[in-house]
């Protein structure tokens, strides 16, 4: 007999491998004597569930060179990238680099990858696989996002994604933003996020303007204002030199951010006003942050009769998005009576309670 096992797609396994076993158990009847007959085995076998394929930037997140570039130049560009999944993907010739204009339509030509040169596995945990395309000519001025086109397996099974690295080159101008990221990039109601705008330099040293515009709205089709709280410029330059270097702003989610995808849109200037560079876009998401409720009547044992000694347990509910990690040492429950007498039992062991947002609540059973 075979049995198809189908994986929950919203199964979350806050980025562990878990290890099903499988038993089993059969009943019918002895078709010759009529009397009943059973059989059933435990941990006949088992199967690993591995968290899927996550493609994220490389530490340090790189497409290089970075430039500015002239216009013709002709570059072979290395990507930096990691895994935070847990499968591995095996990377195929098919790999395409991608150049997509930002502020109007149309992309250069697409360039292969160079699988002699390249990183081509990417496992799991990977953080600096470095995956060299081919010679590409930048035959157009402007503004470009950099996308890979990967393609290859995963456990054997053919997987294509297209990845947007969130950083940019800059074809014709001087001074251009090269990449924009902010850390962390899901943020939750009434965190602190930091915004990282990488800015290339391909001429002399140029005053940096106290006017930056950046535009923070909500990604997801309503393109709504997302008023942060708090926006601070938190780098000391005031010139930016030949090269690459990067400006930092520290900003604030509101408590009454809404769970969504947001961006910011970051125009720079420069020489009081005579350079430009931008808008251009980095992306993030406002999490729900940790929606922790108790299940009613989980409380377990009760009653208790006096002088007995109590391992008490109860079952929680975490409808948010983000991971809670308990802290034994500073969680307890606690019992007051009329004398007044405390009574506390603090957390043993370590417990998590997994954020869910889009899939199944994590209802976990804490032992105190």
């Amino acid at each position: 007999m075979n049995y198809n096992v189908n994986v929950p797609a919203n199964l979350v396994l806050g980025g562990a491998a878990r290890t099903v076993f499988t038993s089993a158990s059969l009943q019918g009847i002895d078709i010759l004597t009529g009397s009943t007959v059973s059989a059933s085995g435990d941990s006949l076998d088992s199967f690993v569930i591995v968290d899927s394929l996550q493609v994220v930037n490389g530490n340090p997140p790189v497409v290089d060179p970075s430039g500015p570039f002239s216009t013709g130049s002709t570059v072979a560009f290395r990507v930096n990238l990691g895994n935070d999944g847990g499968a591995p993907l095996h990377i195929n010739s098919n790999t395409i680099l991608r150049l997509v204009r930002t502020n109007s339509t149309g992309s250069l030509t697409p360039v292969g990858i160079n699988l002699a040169l390249s990183d081509t596995l990417l496992n799991p945990g990977d953080t600096d696989n470095l995956l060299q395309f081919g010679d590409i000519i930048l035959s157009e001025p402007g503004s470009f996002r950099v996308f890979v086109e990967l393609e290859g397996t995963v456990y054997g099974r053919a997987y294509r994604q297209v990845y947007d690295t969130e950083q940019f080159i800059s074809v014709g101008e001087q001074v251009a933003i090269n990449a924009i990221n902010i850390v962390p990039s899901t943020t939750a109601p009434g965190e602190t996020a930091l915004l990282k705008v990488a800015v290339g330099n391909s001429g002399a040293p140029v005053s940096i303007d106290p006017s930056a515009v950046l535009d923070f709205r909500y990604n997801d089709g309503t393109n709504e204002i997302l008023t942060v709280e708090n926006l601070t410029r938190i780098d000391t330059l005031t010139m930016l030199p030949s090269g690459v270097d990067t400006l930092r702003w520290t900003f604030d989610i509101p408590f009454d951010a809404r769970t969504a995808a947001a961006k910011v849109d970051v125009t720079l200037s420069f020489e009081s006003g005579l350079i430009m560079a931008g808008p251009q876009t980095g992306n993030f998401r406002i999490s729900t942050g940790v929606q922790l409720e108790y299940v009613a009547g989980s409380l377990t044992p009760d009653p208790v009769i006096p002088g007995q000694n109590v391992q008490f347990r109860a079952r929680f509910i975490n409808r948010g998005s983000n991971t809670l990690v308990i802290t034994p040492g500073s969680s307890y429950i606690s019992f007051s009576d009329t004398q007044p007498l405390l009574y506390q039992a603090f957390v043993s062991g370590n417990f998590s309670l997994n954020g869910a947002a889009g899939a199944v609540p994590d209802t976990s059973e804490i032992i105190f």
